[in-house]
């Protein structure tokens, strides 16, 4: 039993906890038999005696949690203390539901990400807001780490905050307590408990209730109600503290934490640090590059001429490209931006030829028509300054990473440094953490493990059948057959599918034939973009055909998005492959499967991994930009025709330009268009309130989404695009009546009848994009929820030939319920004489 003793003047708790409670001896036995029992209690007594000792005088290390001391130790008795202070988040949530005063969602976030790190050092099965100090750790967690009686601890507790999983093991009938705690240690993930209980209390923060549907109310952040969504999930899909720490929105918190730290590894904090003080003759190029990469950059070959005579020079122009000594590291980005871009630098002074610098090939010679003699002229160091900013954000920290990285993933270039740069970036790209462990775990299973199950047997007979197709060097088979083995042996759940052999070489290639890293990459890419899904989810449906038929689902999702985003980017494109009777099946589910790694040259097919590291369904971009850069050609062309052409893609389209129009599109469509809200079957919402309101949120099965033929928009997407004062046009398509009653700000009335809209809006959508082809921006369709029909409008306007479309989800009434900021009474329905003026600039410019 815990007894507490608080002092208010020193702020300070005593706890006496009475390590074994000694049963009683039997009333008749035996000499032999006291003996046993004398000796059986006295072991589990100092085993016990012995854990708990360990455990008090070496608590779990963290920042997040209460320290305690051990005072003293008697015989039964372990004295303890530890400061803290009186009031907990229980005292503060009953005064602010009183005074219903609601938390903001920065303090919320800042408990969660707190409270997480606790829960990421101890095992508790269970949680509540009076174990939180106010200063957000969590306190008395040794009361049941070191509870011998778990059940009666947990009848004992507030059931709000227990588990569901917790709750239906209470009600087994096990009268001994040890096998109560056994079971449950066997059989409960006991982390994943306490991961409920915070659930349930930040929720009661947000809504000052412990009803989770309030959770669909869009009252906080998409991102903050999806972090407690997950909390509350079933047991198998709930993340644990660490996973859940891994989420975007505690990137900012956790940057400020590592500059805190100030580790001494060469990262942007560190290099910047270097740079501001001014201590430029450090040779911190030799901290930053391996000696092969400087032989690499310097164009130095080994043997030729003496390294060590050149570093100084390598380190003089490296030095160069940080003299502007920017005062925060996103400068310093912006300064390596703008070299690695390639702009000119003038410079007057004539560089003689034996003063030449190391890099040769930063300089060209020209000749001035107004001089006899050669001069060279110094340009800035472009390829130095990409290798440098990608390496330096390469071990970057989390929140610089995640915001800059992927804008400049287009510099990564051939070669060894590259190849080293990709080993860093690529794992960090698609989240992967702990990569030592990782590694060591690969190479363990390839040693040990063998699942060879009927399964795995076919799945080595089908990489075979694969391998001999392609004319790879013996040795890059035997290393993609290396990264296969260790990726089926990561999980039996893992399934080999054809074109993996082409995917594995891409990684294998663009990471230098590292068999470890590949197989790690290969394992992230299976689950987050080729099937899109966590392992665990797999493992309640596995078997090869349900596998099957839970891959060729996705596909199809992806094949749906694919045509949404061509009829947002060209309606007329579609309309001829289908007049044509060209399905999007026959090509596109090659590229969905294996990445175009069998459609180009491997140099390209790198350069595509590059951003679908960073990018879910980069694939699905990149195949429209193709389709938008052979449209023209698709329109002489019959379905031979077109499958000809698609069939020597490398040939027929300028790939760099396909990239980055597929970038821009990744960068800028809302995350909300690629994220289908599939209803599953016998999944039943109820009749709640939320849905009662806004009938449109409710999930759609498949078959219903495939009746939709544009992306729909979404009234928090549209409300943040206008506050962005990003490229917005929102269409009315309602009555002339409704339109002057209420209308989002910025609309323009469409004057719609007969399946046409206003004549003159007409050309100016089709001026627009002739000037802004490229560009992204949205010509929202508004209509009536209650009295048009979606589909019917829909069809109508890409008949019309209008690019760059969407629809607002829910329609007007959307708007009216969550949307009143943007919203507009009383505007009079016409033209505005902005758009006759922009109509009159745009026809001069095409």
């Amino acid at each position: 039993m815990i007894q507490s003793i608080s002092s208010q003047s020193i702020r300070e708790l005593y706890i006496q906890y009475n390590t074994i409670q000694i049963p009683p001896r039997p009333q008749v036995i035996s000499e032999f038999e006291e003996d046993q029992f004398s000796e059986d209690q006295d072991h589990k007594y100092n085993q016990y005696l012995e854990f708990v000792t360990q455990l008090l005088k070496n608590p779990p290390k963290s920042n997040y949690l209460s320290t305690y001391y051990v005072s003293q130790i008697e015989k039964d008795t372990i004295s303890l203390i530890q400061e803290t202070q009186q009031e907990t988040l229980q005292d503060q949530l009953k005064n602010r539901i009183q005074n219903a005063a609601f938390m903001k969602e920065e303090e919320i976030i800042q408990l969660a990400f707190n409270i997480l790190n606790g829960l990421s050092n101890v095992e508790l099965v269970y949680i509540s807001p009076s174990n939180i100090i106010y200063e957000q750790k969590i306190i008395n967690y040794l009361e049941q780490l070191l509870e011998k009686d778990l059940r009666q601890y947990l009848e004992n507790q507030d059931k709000a905050y227990i588990a569901p999983e917790l709750n239906q093991f209470l009600e087994f009938d096990v009268d001994d307590f040890e096998e109560f705690n056994q079971r449950l240690t066997q059989e409960i993930h006991a982390p994943k408990g306490a991961i409920w209980s915070l659930g349930i209390f930040l929720n009661q923060l947000l809504y000052h209730s412990t009803d989770i549907e309030l959770l669909k109310t869009p009252k906080y952040s998409w991102a903050l109600r999806q972090l407690i969504g997950q909390m509350l999930k079933e047991e198998k899909y709930r993340p644990t503290a660490k996973e859940l720490l891994q989420s975007p929105i505690f990137y900012e918190l956790i940057d400020q934490i590592q500059e805190k730290q100030r580790k001494q590894t060469m990262s942007l904090f560190v290099f910047f640090h270097l740079v501001r003080q001014g201590y430029l003759q450090i040779d911190w190029a030799d901290q930053l590059f391996t000696i092969e990469e400087i032989i690499s950059i310097s164009e130095l070959k080994e043997g030729i001429q003496s390294l060590s005579d050149h570093k100084k020079d390598i380190n003089s122009q490296i030095t160069q490209l940080v003299q502007s000594k920017p005062q925060k590291s996103e400068e310093l980005i912006q300064q390596l931006q703008k070299i690695a871009k390639g702009q000119e630098q003038k410079q007057e002074k004539v560089v003689e030829k034996q003063k030449q610098p190391l890099f040769k090939k930063w300089f060209q010679k020209e000749k001035q028509p107004s001089q006899s003699e050669e001069i060279i002229m110094l340009q800035e160091p472009v390829q130095m300054a990409q290798i440098l900013l990608l390496k330096l954000l390469s071990t970057a920290s989390d929140r610089i990473f995640q915001t800059y990285t992927f804008q400049f993933v287009n510099y990564l270039g051939s070669g060894l440094i590259w190849q080293n740069i990709r080993k860093k970036i690529w794992p960090r790209a698609l989240g992967v953490t702990n990569l030592e462990s990782q590694v060591e775990i690969v190479e363990f299973t390839l040693e040990v493990c063998d699942y060879l199950n009927e399964q795995k047997i076919e799945d080595q007979k089908q990489i075979e059948r694969d391998l001999q197709r392609q004319a790879y060097t013996d040795q890059i088979k035997n290393n993609i057959r290396v990264t296969l083995q260790g990726f089926y042996n990561q999980s039996i759940t893992y399934s080999y599918l054809q074109g993996m052999e082409s995917i594995t070489n891409v990684l294998l290639e663009g990471i230098n034939q590292d068999t470890n890293l590949a197989t790690i990459l290969l394992c992230e890419l299976y689950t987050k973009r080729i099937i899109n899904t966590p392992p665990v989810e797999i493992e309640t449906v596995w078997n090869d055909e349900k596998f099957r038929e839970y891959f060729n689902q996705k596909i199809q999702e992806k094949i749906l998005m694919y045509r949404w985003l061509l009829n947002y980017i060209d309606p007329s494109i579609q309309q001829h492959l289908n007049k044509v009777d060209f399905q999007a099946e026959i090509y596109v589910i090659s590229w969905f499967s294996n990445f175009f790694s069998r459609e180009f040259p491997i140099e390209y097919c790198i350069k595509i991994y590059d951003h679908l590291m960073f990018t879910e369904y980069f694939e699905i971009f990149f195949a429209a930009a193709i389709m938008l850069e052979l449209r023209e050609t698709f329109e002489i062309k019959e379905s031979d025709g077109i499958m000809g052409c698609l069939k020597n893609i490398a040939n027929n389209i300028n790939f760099q330009k396909c990239i980055e129009y597929a970038q821009n599109l990744s960068l800028n469509l809302p995350k909300n268009f690629f994220k289908l809200d599939i209803l599953i079957d016998n999944e039943d919402f109820g009749e709640t309130e939320f849905f009662k309101e806004r009938p449109w949120q409710m999930p759609l099965k498949f078959e219903q989404l495939q009746t939709q033929q544009i992306f729909e928009l979404s009234i928090f997407d549209a409300t943040e695009i206008l506050k962005q004062q990003k490229n917005l046009i929102p269409l009315d398509v309602r009555t002339q009546k409704d339109f002057e009653t209420a209308c989002i700000i910025g609309s323009l009335f469409a004057n719609y009848s007969n399946k046409k809209i206003n004549s003159t809006l007409q050309t100016y959508f089709e001026l627009k994009e002739q000037v802004d082809q490229y560009s992204i921006y949205f010509i929202c369709i508004v209509w009536d929820y209650k009295t048009q029909k979606q589909q019917e409008i829909v069809s109508n306007f890409l008949k019309l030939g209008i690019r760059k479309l969407c629809i607002l989800k829910g329609g007007i009434q959307s708007a009216l319920i969550d949307g009143q900021e943007i919203m507009k009474l009383g505007q009079k329905a016409g033209i505005p004489p902005s758009i006759k003026q922009q109509i009159e600039e745009m026809k001069k410019k095409s």
